[in-house]
């Protein structure tokens, strides 16, 4: 949390509603909100993927995959940093996610200024996966055991 704070005083935070095998972010996006910090979701609208800024979790609805979404009518926003869900990571910021590509097209669009944080348990942490080159990467992976600075911008 004061990782989050510290890195994005001044913009919003992209998080993702964790479903099964993933880290819960639950608790996290309570927190934020209780702060009053703008936090944004995901949004699947075709094949685009965007964030959209949330209140409460209690606005949340099915979307695709079963996942909470935000509403249709939610702000879009352009969160300055971004914890982001995978299957995988490794210590180069690779990510193995699962396969439909909806954070590398999004990641792809939006520039590279902001700050992309990956989250999962160790055991997802891997010394190197397969990349291609359509594959985006973070600057950081934290998992329980801490945080790790990836070669992204290297």
């Amino acid at each position: 949390m004061n990782m989050i704070e510290k890195d994005n005083s001044s913009g919003s935070i992209g998080l993702y509603f964790s479903t099964n095998g993933e880290v819960s972010t639950v608790e996290l996006i309570e927190a934020l909100l209780r702060r009053n910090i703008r936090v944004a979701l995901p949004a699947i609208e075709g094949d685009k993927m965007i964030f959209k800024k949330i209140s409460s979790i209690e606005e949340l609805h099915p979307g695709p995959f079963g996942i909470p979404h935000p509403e249709k009518n939610g702000e879009p926003i352009s969160p300055s940093l971004l914890v982001i869900p995978a299957l995988a990571f490794d210590r180069r910021g690779v990510r193995l996610g699962r396969g439909r590509g909806y954070y590398d097209r999004y990641l792809r669009g939006t520039g590279h200024g902001e700050l992309r944080i990956g989250l999962c348990f160790h055991f997802q942490f891997y010394e190197r996966l397969p990349c291609s080159a359509h594959d985006e990467r973070v600057d950081v992976v934290v998992t329980e055991y801490g945080v790790f600075h990836t070669t992204r911008r290297d």
